[in-house]
């Protein structure tokens, strides 16, 4: 090789490494510059909110209580026929509720649904009406009383709330009435008293009315 062409390929190869350098300084120089500020975007998390819990509408089965009367009760629920003690006063009471009915003595109510069924005296009327009496102001507050004409005879409702210690506020609610209303067979006419107790809860409220009024007489 000659020593002009040696020299030619000497510059080539200063020229590009002079190029890479410069491209190389160039850069870190940019890098180095502030940058202009860049919009930013707030992003803001969410919980999912869980939705509103809707209420089901219930469905309900049939029973009967002994030959007098059938009722409706909720499906799937429990039903227990409960002779008590001092059967002419206190009656038998029908207990419904969606667990298995336990009789072991504790406090409050046995089951969600309560209904007391007075049968076999000629004095029911009187008997009633001084049960509907003892729902008053020195038992109960904030008493309201409902008076209402179905096709199962006059309905009186009553609800409340228990004073006192113990129990205080918590609401009791009761229907009253004569089922069966025969003047020439007295014996065989059905005092009914249905209680909902310690459960201030409108679809309960509901459901309890609705098995009052499915009351019907066995033909």
């Amino acid at each position: 090789m000659t020593p002009k062409k040696s020299c030619s390929w000497i510059f080539v190869i200063l020229f590009l490494v002079s190029t890479g350098l410069a491209g190389w300084l160039y850069y870190q120089n940019q890098q180095l510059k502030p940058q202009p500020n860049q919009p930013t975007t707030s992003v803001t998390a969410t919980s999912p909110q869980p939705s509103p819990i809707k209420n089901q509408e219930t469905s309900w089965s049939t029973t009967k209580f002994a030959s007098f009367f059938s009722y409706e009760y909720p499906a799937g629920w429990h039903v227990a026929e409960l002779w008590q003690d001092n059967y002419e006063e206190n009656g038998i009471l029908i207990a419904i509720d969606p667990d298995p009915i336990n009789t072991a003595p504790r406090g409050g109510p046995l089951a969600t649904f309560e209904i007391t069924v007075l049968n076999g005296n000629p004095n029911l009327d009187e008997i009633l009406q001084k049960k509907m009496a003892d729902f008053n102001s020195q038992n109960y507050d904030d008493i309201t009383q409902e008076t209402v004409n179905t096709e199962i005879g006059i309905v009186n409702y009553f609800k409340g709330k228990i004073p006192g210690e113990m129990y205080q506020g918590a609401a009791i609610e009761k229907y009253f009435f004569i089922f069966q209303k025969k003047p020439a067979d007295l014996i065989n006419q059905q005092a009914i008293i249905a209680t909902l107790a310690f459960k201030d809860n409108p679809q309960l409220s509901e459901m309890l009315r609705h098995i009052v009024l499915s009351f019907k007489e066995l033909q």
